[in-house]
């Protein structure tokens, strides 16, 4: 890998160049090339971002040339991240990017500065294998998914998020899924429905069961290629879910709809990266449907555990017709075995609902409206949420009860202090909502007077890619999305983190870990960094300061 390096002879040399050019002032430049990491051949045509340290968004984005050779010019002063990829070839890899769980390294641009970089693109995998039938004969038209556990082999996680690769098999049966960024994957497979027949293919996990809890983990390593993952796919009876469904009155529901979704071994819903295309009503098969005006529904499912979930609301009901004022909706676990379900009852309820008020610290923002509230709600990721109105009280309604966590989010000058229920903070544990109660009087306090905390790292090799991790002392409070646990790429100057509540914490440095492995509130993670960190109590309203020395993680 070559060294960073600010090179000021490179302006004088492009001048020389190209003495009619001008020399843009408004910012940096960033001259680079891009590589095979195994080759170090140069990659041609792939495309290149620019990201501002510790942001998402794009700054930039160029494509690189036949040698591999891309500009980026106008850079306003700061500190970035430079990533390439070439789908299907390279995975996205970052400048300094040693393995695909390592940080990107950081590039701190002054105006007039021109800096020159190497990034070593990080091959994708590849999984290929056959699909056959329950006779043994090849399946055509099968298609295969790959999808993301959401961790690597050094930091698994569970999954967040939704993306997933896919292949449709040819006439032998034969798929190939290639370009895979390595990391934790689950491999499945479908058919399409089998017309006029009351059997249909069930999904399958490699190695070849129905049961995700079984499925078999598979570990990719950068340019790693598994061949020979075939299996078979079941031919199995499709089943039917049949039933009443009755409203928060006990009559049966004029109307709404229902979909089932796979559940997994603890009984809740399988997140959407991991639910095969037939559950969500592909392929001919009624794993949607609709609620007739007497309350009665039918899906078609293939035996395995399911969440139902439905929903219905009075849109498009005329005024004098509408039964229920508000949406109602309904979320059951059931098991689909080979003989169906019949006389199932499905009670739609309003849901949960909080209510409260949002105050603030200071003088009150101009634009209230620019803040949230927001509960967890239904499927991974899923959240209801509503503004406060103009004197700072808010409802959210329409929750799935269970268990529940709370949250709220306003401008960057605005920090969430804390969301009180009886006095007792609950902004970062789990409440338990139930079916038709309101949860009131919470009290959302939003403040504009901070609690920076700054560390400073040391110990540090030159050119060394280290990470800040502050995270709480207590246990209980990790989780994803904590606003208590954070975590940033250090730079030359000390890292500041300006959003943190009061409380007890710990920090550390650690060498050549990626911020992101925290994004998931990994508890088992933690406790790794856990007797590597030096303890600090944040004040409210007081600054602090931590000196840190590199640690490595073992």
């Amino acid at each position: 890998m070559r060294a960073l390096s600010l090179l000021f002879a490179l302006v004088l040399a492009a001048q020389a160049r190209d003495p009619g050019r001008p020399v843009d002032v408004s910012g940096g430049r960033i001259h680079g090339r891009a590589v095979a990491a195994d080759t170090n051949r140069p990659v041609s045509r792939a495309a290149v971002r620019l990201v501002r340290a510790n942001e998402r968004a794009d700054v930039q984005a160029t494509t690189t040339d036949d040698e591999g050779r891309f500009t980026l010019e106008g850079v306003p002063a700061g500190s970035y991240s430079v990533f390439a990829s070439k789908p299907g070839t390279f995975a996205e890899t970052a400048f300094g990017q040693s393995s695909p769980d390592a940080p990107a390294r950081l590039i701190s641009i002054k105006v007039g500065d021109v800096v020159q970089i190497e990034i070593e693109l990080l091959r994708g995998a590849i999984v290929s294998g056959r699909i056959f039938d329950h006779t043994g004969e090849p399946l055509a038209l099968a298609e295969v998914t790959l999808a993301p556990t959401g961790g690597t082999p050094s930091m698994p996680r569970p999954v967040l998020f939704d993306r997933s690769l896919a292949a449709t098999t040819n006439d032998r049966g034969e798929y190939r899924l290639f370009g895979v960024r390595a990391g934790e994957y689950l491999l499945s497979a479908h058919a399409p429905r089998l017309p006029a027949d009351p059997r249909q293919f069930a999904s399958i996990y490699y190695p070849g069961v129905s049961d995700v809890a079984a499925a078999a983990r598979i570990q990719l390593s950068p340019g790693q290629e598994i061949s020979g993952a075939d299996f078979t796919l079941r031919l199995v009876s499709t089943v039917t879910v049949s039933g009443l469904a009755i409203g928060p009155d006990g009559q049966p529901m004029p109307g709404g709809s229902i979909a089932a979704y796979l559940a997994g071994p603890d009984g809740r819903m399988l997140p959407r990266s991991l639910q095969t295309r037939v559950m969500a009503g592909f392929d001919g098969l009624s794993g949607v449907g609709s609620i007739k005006t007497d309350g009665t529904f039918r899906i078609d499912l293939i035996p395995n555990h399911y969440i139902i979930r439905g929903r219905y609301d009075s849109r498009g009901v005329p005024p004098d017709a509408v039964r229920y004022s508000r949406a109602l909706m309904v979320s059951q676990a059931v098991t689909a075995g080979e003989t169906g379900i019949t006389n199932l009852i499905l009670k739609f309820s309003y849901g949960a609902a909080i209510t409260g008020q949002v105050v603030f610290e200071g003088t009150p923002p101009p634009r209230i409206e620019l803040f949230r509230v927001a509960v967890e709600s239904g499927e991974p990721g899923a959240i209801a949420s509503a503004p406060p109105a103009k004197d700072g009280t808010f409802t959210v309604g329409g929750i799935e009860s269970g268990t529940r966590r709370i949250k709220a989010v306003g401008p960057q000058d605005w920090v969430l202090k804390g969301i009180y229920a009886s006095g007792r903070e609950i902004a970062d544990v789990p409440v338990e909502l139930a079916e038709e109660t309101v949860m009131s009087d919470l009290t959302v306090v939003f403040t504009s007077v901070k609690t920076p905390l700054t560390v400073t790292v040391e110990g540090a090799r030159s050119g060394a890619i280290v990470t800040v991790f502050a995270f709480p002392e207590d246990a209980t409070l990790w989780h994803a999305e904590s606003r208590r646990t954070v975590a940033r790429m250090a730079g030359d100057a000390p890292t500041v983190f300006s959003n943190l509540p009061p409380g007890d914490y710990l920090v550390s440095a650690i060498a050549d870990v990626s911020p992101d492995a925290i994004t998931s509130g990994d508890a088992r993670f933690l406790e790794r960094l856990r007797p590597l960190a030096e303890k600090i109590a944040l004040t409210d309203g007081k600054a602090a300061s931590v000196k840190v020395k590199v640690q490595t993680l073992r």
